[in-house]
């Protein structure tokens, strides 16, 4: 495998706008070991704004690019200390924001506990639809980035999520659409029609979204290609510690950089896919896609080396990533 470019200059800076339909309070609680069944100490709770699309326009905001983030909010005054930052445009909704706890542990294993998302009536989907519009055609966005779960649609006034609505404004304003969704919701949408230029699963929801087992990065590959007979245009695979691929119809790219002992794990594939869009806006070009990859990397290695859910994008060495075409034997366990 060959080794990575630089990253590109900041003159190349794409602009995205994410959606979080189903935002949450992540609250972090940082153990030495959690033990299960008795009382665990833990240092101060912290409280970050959170959710798939909030995390990516973050650490894309941070890193300077012209970034908009939609989310339906009704945050309690408790957490409301921290500012969620300039680029976050927020719905009032009626329901409370949900709270999710993620527990740290001294070596880095992670555990979340996530409540049920805050509902949404028909009049809040409209809202979050014309706030959406508003934002893409604002920064003339180059992606428009659906992120994270959706929300539950019962009760006797709440609407479900429609991928139809997101297709269409990226289809009315030339904005690439990525989705960055949980294997349900994704195949769904897949089934339904959708075609979108991106879509970002982990390894777990690349099996599940397949339905096939995935040993090897050639099994991974094949199962990017079914997704690919679906209509969309690019997969790009998180595998953890084997790195990422991208996989499109007329080429295939491994990127990986050394292990490293993780610090935090939540919140590492949006920072990844943060790296890929950052200086990216989904054309084929060989050294822009390059030039991607080894900012995904990196900014995934950052996330994971770094204990607040924020990385600085100006302090992240340029740590070497060897990119190649996949190794179709390699072992993903």
């Amino acid at each position: 495998m060959a080794s990575s470019p630089e990253v590109r200059s900041t003159t190349a800076l794409s602009r995205v706008v994410t959606v979080t339909p189903a935002p949450a309070i992540d609250r972090v609680i940082r153990l030495d070991a959690l033990t299960r069944g008795l009382v665990n100490r833990s240092a101060p709770a912290e409280h970050f704004l959170g959710g798939n699309g909030l995390n990516l326009a973050r650490a894309l905001a941070a890193a300077g690019n012209p970034t908009a983030a939609v989310a339906p909010l009704n945050i309690a005054p408790e957490f409301a200390a921290q500012p969620p930052g300039a680029h976050l445009r927020p719905i009032p909704i009626r329901e409370r924001t949900r709270v999710n706890s993620v527990i740290i542990e001294r070596d880095g294993t992670t555990t979340n506990v996530n409540e049920p998302a805050a509902r949404l009536s028909a009049g809040e989907w409209a809202a979050l639809h014309r706030e959406l519009d508003s934002a893409v055609r604002d920064i003339d966005a180059d992606w428009l980035v659906v992120g994270g779960a959706m929300p539950a649609a019962h009760g006797t006034d709440a609407a479900p999520a429609e991928v139809r609505p997101f297709a269409e404004l990226a289809e009315r304003t030339g904005a690439r659409l990525a989705l960055d969704l949980p294997a349900a919701t994704l195949g769904d949408w897949l089934a339904q029609g959708v075609r979108p230029h991106l879509i970002a699963p982990n390894i777990e929801e690349l099996r599940e979204l397949t339905g096939r087992r995935i040993p090897t990065i050639g099994a991974a590959v094949d199962a990017a290609f079914a997704l690919l007979r679906s209509g969309v245009e690019h997969v790009f695979a998180t595998l953890g510690h084997r790195g990422v691929l991208l996989v499109s119809r007329t080429a295939q790219h491994w990127a990986r950089t050394a292990p490293v002992r993780p610090v935090n794990t939540t919140g590492a594939g949006d920072a990844t896919l943060a790296g890929l869009l950052h200086g990216w806006r989904g054309d084929g070009d060989p050294d822009a896609v390059r030039a991607a990859l080894a900012t995904a990397v990196r900014f995934g290695r950052a996330a994971v080396l770094t204990a607040s859910p924020t990385i600085n994008p100006e302090v992240i060495p340029s740590v070497p990533v060897e990119i190649g075409e996949p190794v179709p034997t390699a072992r993903l366990d």
